[in-house]
């Protein structure tokens, strides 16, 4: 009953534990604790993983353990352990060590499309180029994103606001970054060049306020409407 890692701090293993038994919970091959739900297994793992920098490596290698010839019961065990790493790979990045190995893994599961999970793990891969890209999520996902993430849902229809009143309707993902909005609605509008891309941003209206509130390109879309919904805000 150790971690995979070596972790120096006795409290450290003991937590290196629980985020194991969160994710055994999460995939089905351990019984939910009293009133615990899956998605509460997930926000587990993120919340450690926030605070001790030693816990990313550290679930990273007991996902890609779980996710390896596994040979569980439950029929639907792997395909959640798949969309479990998903979720991760939106928020954190791992250290330079592993990093070669947690990306070999990603792209060997992703590319032989002969593997049951190669779609999901094509998402895991989407998912963690963004993090090293971008950073990584910052708020903590809502509970409707992780059911449908879990549900095999991968994006949300996110309404944006063209200048003059039309409206478009763009799925919107985990890692979407407004940098990714604006290239979309650039395209719908004929706008091609990258120096004429740079003269547009994304803005965020919110209702009863006097100003809009632009958002910086490397900002992730949900991590602004996860934020503004915990408020109670009303926005477009």
């Amino acid at each position: 009953e150790n971690s995979l890692m070596r972790l120096e701090q006795v409290e450290m293993n003991k937590i290196a534990l629980e985020c194991f038994a969160s994710i055994m919970r999460y995939m089905g091959d351990m019984a939910l604790l009293k009133n615990q739900l899956d998605v509460d297994c997930a926000l587990t793992i993120l919340s450690y993983c926030y605070k001790f920098d030693d816990m990313k490596d550290e679930v990273y290698c007991q996902i890609m353990k779980q996710t390896t010839n596994n040979k569980s019961v439950v029929p639907d065990s792997c395909q959640k352990g798949w969309r479990l790493f998903s979720i991760i790979a939106a928020y954190f990045t791992c250290s330079d060590h592993l990093k070669p190995f947690l990306f070999k893994y990603l792209e060997t599961a992703a590319y032989d499309k002969r593997r049951a999970y190669h779609g999901t793990a094509l998402v895991c891969l989407h998912n963690l180029r963004k993090t090293f890209k971008y950073g990584g999520r910052k708020m903590a996902p809502s509970i409707e994103e992780i059911t449908a993430i879990t549900a095999g849902r991968n994006s949300k229809r996110q309404i944006y606001r063209l200048p003059g009143g039309t409206e478009r309707v763009i799925n919107t993902k985990s890692t979407t970054v407004v940098d990714d909005i604006v290239e979309d609605l650039c395209t719908v509008i004929g706008v091609t060049s990258l120096h004429e891309r740079e003269e547009f941003s994304l803005y965020c209206i919110i209702e009863g306020q006097t100003f809009t509130r632009p958002l910086y390109k490397e900002q992730y879309i949900l991590d602004v409407t996860t934020d503004l919904q915990k408020q109670g805000a009303i926005y477009y």
